[in-house]
């Protein structure tokens, strides 16, 4: 009876242990996922003309050290098995969470026999140590957003009626929220501002896509502004890292 009891108990602790070290692993292979040092903000497509286009890219980057090499490892549909690697540059510290920000730019796409589509992922060299941003093994596509919620995809000024507007074109995360999206804006240096709710244009299975068409003083010559992305309550800004968005008339 004793016998049994022992083997019971020692059973008992084994599967206690094992469930400990399961979850204690999952914990942390969480935590390294969530404490990796370079991340995706977003990448956006943008135009030449009908015929030719390129990707623009913004990276988050933790300063581990002095000697940082930044690389985004790509392929399109254009080159086939042939994987090519950018170069990253440094840009500033983003002042809303401390990375670094880093930038790419692909080459110029030819897309007249169709959409010269690109697949990619991140490389961050620092200490003898190599760090991916690679979407969990599943490679970014395309423009696609990673640590930000949104991003201004293009912007313009124009006069008409004997008045100004500031159109904007916004991309972001799916939201349950109808009104997720606000452009807020200011003719006068930030002294006063005025929000506009964006209007929900279209959406695929990823992203939403929104714009904004607002009018504006006749007088006005310059206008700065940001765009804004509500989830669960709390916002995301996209303010171009900090220094806001310019229209001069």
């Amino acid at each position: 009876m004793k016998i049994s009891r022992k083997i019971f108990s020692f059973i008992m602790s084994f599967v206690v242990l094992t469930t400990v070290f399961a979850f204690t692993s999952v914990f942390s292979s969480k935590a390294f996922a969530d404490d990796l040092p370079v991340h995706l903000y977003y990448t956006n497509k943008l135009y030449d003309n009908s015929e030719t286009s390129y990707y623009v890219g913004y990276i988050a980057v933790k300063n581990l050290g002095y000697n940082q090499k930044v690389t985004v490892h790509y392929n399109s549909n254009s080159m086939g098995n042939t994987w090519n690697d950018i170069p990253a540059s440094y840009v500033k510290t983003n002042p809303s969470d401390g990375y670094e920000i880093w930038s790419f730019q692909t080459p110029t796409c030819y897309e007249g026999a169709g959409p010269d589509n690109i697949q990619y992922a991140i490389k961050y060299e620092v200490n003898g140590q190599t760090y991916w941003d690679n979407n969990n093994g599943q490679n970014y596509f395309d423009d696609a957003l990673g640590l930000s919620s949104l991003y201004v995809d293009n912007f313009s000024g124009y006069s008409k009626n004997d008045n100004k507007y500031i159109s904007a074109l916004i991309k972001s995360k799916k939201s349950s929220n109808s009104n997720t999206v606000k452009l807020r804006y200011s003719t006068d240096n930030w002294a006063t501002y005025k929000d506009v709710d964006a209007s929900l244009s279209s959406s695929d299975a990823s992203y939403e896509y929104w714009n904004v068409n607002q009018a504006i003083s006749p007088s006005t010559t310059k206008i700065q502004f940001a765009v804004c992305y509500e989830e669960n309550g709390i916002e995301y800004w996209d303010n171009n890292w900090g220094d806001n968005y310019t229209y001069t008339y």
